[in-house]
């Protein structure tokens, strides 16, 4: 009988361990986010003082810092933010199912796929159906995108390497069907 070895590596760990003093982390964190929210909220075509903008914020300050700060930065500051934790809580959970550091959604081709479906919404239906519609379209393309890349990396299971390798090769493949879209839109053409 022919004896064979084989070699086994246990997977990755899927959560890092959390610093013994978590408030020792998340307050510096919580200091910097806040003070790039009251800069981004200061900084403009019209700038303002930060002292004006904490008054604002309070409804303390001049109708026309309150108009400024709350109506106009605040809304897009928090939406950034609240973006930015999405996309951040997106990768995370993408690196554990993947089990893959450097697995992220822009790089196996989910967010190509929403890309490629938000292009195709504008170049081919802007004129019948109602822009209302478009982060839906961008949502379903990106659907489609990662069921397309799961379906390709599947056989006989799915490994985290070919899950990976298939997705970049989809984000190619998409990258390109948007710029091809893109550059056959006569408007684009038009502005080059």
């Amino acid at each position: 009988m022919k004896s064979s070895s084989s070699i086994r590596s246990n997977p990755p760990p899927l959560y890092q361990a959390a610093p013994k003093k978590p408030i020792s982390f998340v307050l510096p964190l919580a200091v910097i986010a806040l003070t790039t929210m009251l800069a981004g909220a200061s900084l403009g075509d019209m700038r303002i003082h930060p002292f004006d903008v904490i008054l604002a914020l309070f409804c303390s300050g001049s109708e026309e810092h309150e108009l400024v700060v709350l109506s106009l930065r605040l809304p897009r500051i928090v939406v950034g933010f609240l973006v930015g934790m999405a996309l951040a809580a997106a990768g995370s959970i993408l690196q554990g199912i993947i089990r893959n550091p450097l697995a992220s959604p822009d790089m196996i081709g989910i967010t190509s796929g929403a890309s490629v479906a938000a292009v195709a919404f504008i170049s081919y239906l802007s004129g019948t159906v109602g822009i209302i519609w478009l982060p839906a379209a961008a949502m379903a393309g990106a659907a489609v995108a990662a069921i397309l890349i799961y379906l390709l990396a599947w056989k006989r299971g799915v490994t985290s390497i070919r899950l990976v390798l298939v997705g970049i090769g989809i984000n190619f493949l998409l990258a390109a069907g948007t710029k091809v879209m893109l550059l056959k839109n006569p408007e684009y053409s038009c502005l080059q």
